[in-house]
């Protein structure tokens, strides 16, 4: 199975999410090299890698998403997580290891979870 290579974009000048392909638009086509369009979104744009994976409502799952895991009522002393979608390097704390570079879903699988907003847009969430 592969999985499907795509991101979205922060506009930091026009604090909102964008599709990726807007950035070949406001430079007036599309940038003639990987390179360029690197340079572009460093300066202007804040790339969100998508996961592969959907929400349990459907929902594609992007880095820098905020997403929410309930718990059942029958768990009362826990109604829900709240947290981040990161791609960093990830660790067996137990084992003492790496398990290679990837997006944290602090081990829930993404059909539990649901996509609130995102740290741009919604950073109070996280509060």
């Amino acid at each position: 199975m592969t999985r499907e290579i795509k991101f979205i974009v922060w506009g930091i000048e026009q604090k909102r999410m964008q599709p990726y392909a807007l950035i070949y638009t406001a430079r007036g086509g599309e940038p003639e090299t990987l390179d360029d369009a690197i340079d572009i979104a460093e300066h202007r744009y804040k790339l969100l890698q998508y996961t592969g994976l959907k929400d349990r409502n459907g929902v594609e799952i992007y880095e820098g998403y905020i997403v929410k895991k309930s718990y059942p009522k029958s768990k009362p002393q826990r109604r829900s997580i709240v947290f981040a979608i990161e791609y960093k390097e990830l660790f067996d704390n137990e084992m003492g290891y790496s398990l290679g570079i990837g997006f944290d879903f602090h081990g829930y699988g993404s059909h539990k979870l649901e996509v609130i907003g995102n740290i741009y847009e919604n950073p109070e969430l996280l509060k």
